[in-house]
């Protein structure tokens, strides 16, 4: 019987289980859909509407509530429940407060004594915020994707062992061994060398390589999962897990806001009602005015509404900034690790490879370098290390190479021969000793270097499909210089956050102060926010025109 009873049990909780997580997904979605642009704009008209009714009404300032059929109750509805929901299920499910949940506390109070005007408009302006910061930060990158789509292109039904021939112009669809013929290989999506490299029997070759000029037979030493390209997918994959996302500003400061707003409000109306003898519905008004006012308005537009102005910037500059952390990121940075070959060089070489009369590579052959340093190169190590930034060489070319093009930057530190776990490996050290690292490259063999690192910049122009959507930067304009503009670009930036920051936590002070004494309404306090948030928005909006050298 027991057994049967505990069976029985199991399955009840198995279906409560299931029925909330269907019901959850159900909700999800109803507030994925309330998330969209049209609803908040509709928000703000019903704000709007409220607000023109309040004036007409002689309401704001005064106490005595907001009518029943307030139009910003539309608001609250729109913009409001999502927002609560989602900072509920924060709170009893990860156990984590959140910025929404001050604002879903002071909806609550507000509606309480009939303030619909000031619920509604800070559930407005706090979706506006997370939309805005929803703008600015992207997800997932595509850079693996483009990976797969090089790994289907050579993709054969091969053994380990077998002989497989390879033409002019093919890639190589495995890790083998040349066993017959002559050819020039160029494997710069492994290695990120600048020169094709001569192989001749013997010599390993690697997936996705591009056989340039002889016919050559290879024996697969590597096939599916085991090969060279697999690897690097797996190293881009593992890269995309390792660095979490950024936490939200607001949510940052909501540890520390809601448990002190709570006291605050508590303690006002306690004081007011007890102490104070102060009618029950006056004490409960200053206390939730203190609610509303405490409530991180401006903070949750400082960060968004500076990140966008200085991406718009960027785009101005041709540098594309493709989300917020990442602008966030870089102006931590005081490490930066350059490849070589297409980033501090051009990446460009002649074709002279000496032939016999059959066409034939002769032994001994080289090709003739021309690679040539970018211009800029010089002056961008020299401008980042007056902002404190050190400079890396981490490259897949000889050392001889490396160090020569590298003592023409200025940079001393200087890591050749890598492949691409080990570029991987020698950003993964950097950080290791609490570095903040930028990794700075054009080619496939980059991509994993650059997820690792806090900032993947790619040079768009020059570099592979692979290296530009792995990157969290892309430089479009061609020029190595804008790497030094993009570190004083986002310390610029976070200048601008800090700045905004202290204005909003400034102004939020004094309405608390103002409505803990009685001298400012919920609705007045709802306004304050607008007031705030309108002079972050101005502030940040002057860094889109401000100029860089």
């Amino acid at each position: 019987m027991s057994c049967c009873c505990g069976g029985a049990k199991a399955r009840r909780n198995e279906e409560g289980e299931g029925g909330w997580a269907r019901m959850d997904a159900r909700i999800g979605r109803f507030c994925e859909a309330m998330e969209s642009w049209w609803v908040v704009a509709v928000s703000g008209l019903c704000v709007l509407a409220g607000f023109v009714l309040h004036v007409k009404g002689g309401h704001v300032g005064c106490e005595g509530g907001s009518p029943w059929w307030d139009p910003t109750l539309g608001a609250v509805l729109l913009c409001g429940l999502p927002m609560a929901y989602q900072a509920l299920k924060a709170l009893f499910v990860r156990r984590k407060i959140t910025s929404g949940l001050l604002i879903t506390m002071a909806m609550v109070a507000a509606i309480a004594i009939g303030e619909l005007f000031a619920a509604g408009e800070v559930a407005f302006i706090m979706a506006v915020g997370e939309k805005l910061e929803d703008f600015t930060v992207g997800r997932a990158s595509k850079g693996v994707k483009a990976l797969i789509r090089l790994k289907d292109a050579v993709k054969k039904d091969i053994a380990v062992g077998e002989i497989v021939a390879v033409a002019p112009g093919e890639a190589f669809p495995c890790d083998g061994v040349v066993t017959g013929g002559e050819t020039t290989v160029d494997q710069s999506i492994v290695t990120g060398e600048s020169v094709p490299v001569r192989k001749v029997a013997g010599d390993p070759v690697y997936t996705g390589t591009l056989n340039r000029y002889g016919r050559v037979e290879i024996r697969a030493t590597a096939v599916g999962a085991d090969t060279s390209l697999e690897k690097i997918i797996r190293l881009v994959n593992e890269a995309n897990n390792h660095k979490a996302p950024m936490q939200r500003l607001a949510d940052r400061w909501a540890s520390v806001l809601v448990p002190v707003a709570l006291c605050v409000a508590v303690a006002t109306l306690v004081v007011c009602h007890f102490a104070l003898g102060i009618e029950l519905r006056a004490s409960l008004t200053r206390a939730v005015t203190v609610l509303v006012t405490f409530c991180p308005c401006a903070l949750a537009l400082a960060t968004p509404t500076s990140v966008m102005a200085a991406i718009g910037q960027a785009t101005k500059r041709g540098v594309l900034v493709k989300t917020g952390e990442a602008l966030e990121r870089m102006g931590a940075v005081d490490t930066v690790t350059f490849d070589k070959t297409g980033t501090l060089t051009k990446g460009t070489w002649a074709n002279a490879l000496a032939r016999d009369a059959d066409g034939r590579i002769l032994a001994g052959a080289k090709m003739d370098v021309a690679d040539e340093l970018r211009e800029t190169a010089p002056e961008t190590v020299r401008r980042l290390r007056a902002l404190g930034v050190r400079s890396y060489l981490l490259t897949g070319d000889h050392r001889e190479i490396a160090e020569k093009f590298a003592a023409a930057c200025g940079i001393t530190d200087v890591r050749a021969d890598l492949l691409p776990e080990e570029k991987v490996n020698a950003v993964k050290a950097l950080t290791a000793e609490g570095r903040h690292v930028a990794m700075v490259g054009d080619g496939v063999n980059d991509a994993a270097a650059m997820k690792y690192a806090d900032v993947g910049i790619a040079m768009a122009d020059a570099g592979t499909d692979v290296a530009t959507e792995a990157s969290d930067i892309a430089i479009m304009n061609d020029d190595i210089a804008s790497v030094a503009y993009l570190k004083r670009l986002a310390k610029a930036c976070l200048n601008t956050i800090r700045f905004n920051i202290t204005l909003s936590m400034g102004i939020n002070f004094v309405a608390v102060l103002l409505g803990v004494l009685g001298l400012m309404s919920p609705v007045v306090g709802a306004l304050v926010h607008n007031g705030g948030s309108f002079l972050v928005v101005l502030n940040a909006a002057l860094l889109y025109d401000r100029k860089f050298r």
